[in-house]
């Protein structure tokens, strides 16, 4: 049995926590697990694939080990769940390749 998440895919949500700190406070859709990349963490938990909800460059990720790595600002990237909170109620849907968003 999987451990329990806090998002899902498709889930709006605001990033709470992050290192380096400059992603905080971004709003991202939750796009789906990610596959194919390996992500350093100390979190056991899911690690979503999230891209930012106005698409700009605005998360930031430290590449390389540690404190040495730089940083590079992208619009979409690997997100451990525990750093993610949903809005409740609310989804992210496509309408002719807009990104809207559904209250339920």
């Amino acid at each position: 049995m999987n451990a329990p998440t806090h998002c899902k895919a498709g889930d709006l949500a605001i990033v709470i926590s992050a290192y380096p700190p400059e992603s905080i406070g971004q709003l991202v859709e939750v796009v789906g697990p990610t596959r194919g990349i390996t992500v350093k963490t100390t979190s056991t938990g899911a690690i979503w694939h999230v891209r930012t909800f106005s698409g700009r460059r605005s998360l930031a990720f430290r590449l390389g080990s540690g404190s040495i790595g730089r940083i590079e600002r992208c619009a979409e990237g690997p997100m451990p769940d525990f750093r993610l909170r949903p809005f409740p109620g609310v989804r992210v849907v496509y309408e002719q390749g807009r990104a809207m968003l559904e209250v339920a």
